[in-house]
């Protein structure tokens, strides 16, 4: 967030995308969300890409009670180095959500 607490776009789209992972929006529909998620991430370059991950899954309690910080930086560098890679996107980001009940909460 800047100075005044508004968000990037980049970072907004993330976040929205994880909501909808998190189980806001119904699985069918992630096939169309992943790839603009994807290519958000792509647009910037590096260092901003890497601040909108930050920002967009930062916060107490998401996207789990029980992630934590360290489970949050884990995977912002994964999910850097998938970028490349869209399955392997996709599943970072499942992961990091709790999909199927397998989050990164499980520090480890």
């Amino acid at each position: 967030a800047d100075a005044t607490g508004a968000w990037p776009l980049g970072a907004l789209a993330l976040r929205a995308t994880m909501k909808a992972l998190c189980g806001q929006m119904p699985p069918n529909a992630l096939a169309g969300i992943m790839p603009a998620a994807r290519a958000v991430l792509r647009l910037p370059g590096a260092a901003a890409a890497e601040a909108w991950l930050r920002l967009s899954s930062g916060g107490d309690g998401f996207p789990q009670s029980s992630t934590k910080d360290t489970s949050k930086e884990r995977f912002v560098k994964e999910a850097l180095g998938d970028m490349q890679d869209a399955n392997r996107f996709k599943q970072t980001m499942k992961r990091f959500c709790g999909g199927k009940k397998k989050g990164w909460s499980e520090d480890g």
